[in-house]
């Protein structure tokens, strides 16, 4: 017996799914933000010294860039695929004549199987690469973990609109160098 889902259902789905991807970009916006708040913290608190030791500030400065980074760009794959998750809804419940209740709201973003997006755009080739090369590995929680982590350092590379952080990390590295030499 087949189920058929409502307009009720698609509307709920899709607010859900929606309210996810507020989520997650709220949540990348918010590390940016705090990241500013903290360097500048943290240079405030370090230059406010008789004393400035500026190996200190360039290693605490480079791990919590690193820090907000990975979880900015944590938060940018996982909306990434709230967002492929909404269009395949739009497409295969909206849009079909008796759409099935596959899946119906299922908030898992990992699941291919929901995901329409264009197979040729970086966000999709980054996403495939990952799962491919964690296909094969063991599936207990500490390879899951490492294939979570290879997925965020890909996005932490691919994507342009991570260049803040990536920026700071350079700028705060070449003001060491100049430190020394």
């Amino acid at each position: 017996m087949e189920t058929t889902v409502t307009k009720e259902d698609i509307y709920k789905e899709l607010d859900l799914i929606q309210s996810c991807i507020t989520r997650m970009a709220s949540n990348s916006f918010s590390m940016k933000g705090w990241h500013i708040g903290t360097i500048s913290a943290l240079l405030v608190f370090f230059f406010s010294k008789e004393s400035v030791n500026l190996n200190m500030i360039f290693f605490i400065i480079a791990a919590v860039t690193v820090a907000f980074w990975y979880l900015d760009s944590y938060y940018l794959m996982v909306e990434r695929k709230y967002r492929w998750k909404y269009a395949w809804v739009i497409k295969n419940r909206v849009n079909a004549n008796s759409p099935k209740a596959d899946f119906l709201f299922d908030l898992n973003p990992d699941k291919e199987e929901m995901w329409e997006v264009d197979i040729n755009s970086k966000g999709y080739k980054v996403a495939k690469q990952t799962k491919k090369a964690c296909k094969n590995e063991k599936r207990n929680g500490f390879m899951i973990n490492l294939c979570m982590l290879r997925e965020v350092m890909n996005v932490m590379f691919s994507n342009t609109m991570e260049i803040q952080y990536f920026a700071v990390f350079v700028i705060s590295a070449l003001s060491y160098l100049c430190y020394i030499i």
